[in-house]
């Protein structure tokens, strides 16, 4: 098959070839040249447009198509339950699926202690975590009346506890906050506490329901 002819190249008209027409024919056919040069062009660069588009669009639709098959796996798996132990503060799920899921875990450890504090008068005032422990800083009355304003007796403490629990074996470290302050819930405290709640504590993590009786009847003990 013998080879095709190659095509002639385009002539490059300018300016001065306009000028120098001698007939309005080859006006004409420089004209015609000049338009269909510039509109082959045009449309060579709105395919090679549409092209890159066509595969920008593609590209981005296999990445949601990916992503949306991530997270509906991810949903489909079952969250962790939550290690509960004997300690009314409720452990936060290790895995969150949503924000919705959070927000509902919080409102139900707020309730809890809510409910905490209107049965036993122990109120978590403040929390954190550092160094692999969490700090949790409670109060808690009792009926004894202190000072010349006859309020309800508050005692201040903290209770420290390791972030990551092995097991009933695990340890509460108490800590007599209340002795930082001067006043006359203090000077009361001394006086009807037991001597054990008037310095550092150590007790399994299983007893800490006992601890808060304990303290209950101290603050709540008829003079």
């Amino acid at each position: 098959m013998p080879p095709k002819p190659k095509s002639s190249p385009r002539p490059v008209y300018d300016e001065k070839s306009i000028l120098e027409c001698q007939s309005t024919q080859e006006l004409k056919e420089i004209i015609h040249s000049l338009t269909h040069t510039e509109s082959d062009e045009l449309y060579q660069q709105y395919k090679q447009s549409v092209r890159q588009q066509l595969e920008n669009d593609r590209k981005l639709i296999a990445d949601l198509s990916e992503e949306n098959a991530r997270l509906k796996a991810q949903l489909s798996q079952p969250m962790q339950s939550p290690q509960e132990v004997t300690s009314p503060i409720k452990k936060t799920p290790q895995s969150i699926t949503s924000a919705d899921d959070f927000r509902q875990e919080l409102r139900e450890i707020s309730h809890t202690l809510d409910l905490i504090e209107l049965l036993t008068g122990v109120s978590v005032t403040d929390f954190s975590e550092r160094d692999g422990q969490y700090f949790f800083e409670v109060e808690q009355f009792g009926n004894a009346l202190a000072g010349p304003t006859a309020q309800r007796l508050k005692m201040e403490y903290q209770l420290v506890i390791k972030s990551e629990q092995t097991g009933t074996d695990d340890e509460i470290i108490y800590h007599p906050s209340f002795l930082h302050y001067n006043t006359s819930d203090t000077e009361q405290l001394k006086s009807i506490l037991p001597e054990y709640l008037l310095e550092t504590l150590n007790f399994p993590i299983n007893t800490l329901g006992q601890f808060y009786t304990k303290v209950s009847r101290a603050l709540n003990k008829k003079q």
